[in-house]
C-alpha cells in the first residue's frame, strides 16, 4: 500500500510543478500584455482542469 502512495504522489508533484511553471509564464506574459483580465480567466481554468483531473485519478 505504500508503494501505492508514492506512486501517486509522483504525479502530482509534477502537475503542481507544471501548474507552478504555467502561471509564472502567464505573470510574466499579463506584465507585457494590458488585457491581463483574460489571461487570469484562463489560469483559473487551467487550474480547475488541473484540480478536475486529480481529483479523478485518486478515484
Amino acid at each position: 500500500m505504500d508503494t501505492t502512495c508514492n506512486i501517486m504522489e509522483v504525479p502530482r508533484l509534477s502537475i503542481l510543478r507544471q501548474a507552478v511553471i504555467i502561471t509564472t509564464s502567464m505573470r510574466s506574459i499579463a506584465r507585457k500584455r494590458i488585457n491581463s483580465s483574460n489571461i487570469t480567466i484562463l489560469l483559473i481554468v487551467v487550474l480547475i482542469k488541473i484540480n478536475y483531473s486529480t481529483t479523478t485519478t485518486t478515484w
